[in-house]
């Protein structure tokens, strides 16, 4: 199992085994997580009432849809 939370918080789940002769057995699972440290930040300065931009690059290293959040 792999967990990778983007956000920090507690996730909770269970892992149920099961045998042939219909014998359950399961865990609870308990990840307490922080939020990951970002990998760069943009320094940003604007006169008051004017307007002021950033552009960065994104990528998806995945082989599979993401979304991207930015928070400034």
């Amino acid at each position: 199992m792999r967990i990778t939370p983007l956000l920090g918080g507690v996730y909770t789940a269970s892992i149920t085994f099961q045998d042939n002769e219909e014998k359950f057995i399961w865990w609870t699972v308990e990840v307490r997580t922080d939020s990951p440290k970002p990998e760069a930040t943009i320094d940003m300065r604007a006169v008051i009432r004017k307007a002021t931009s950033a552009e960065i690059s994104l990528s998806n290293p995945l082989n599979e849809p993401i979304t991207f959040e930015v928070f400034y």
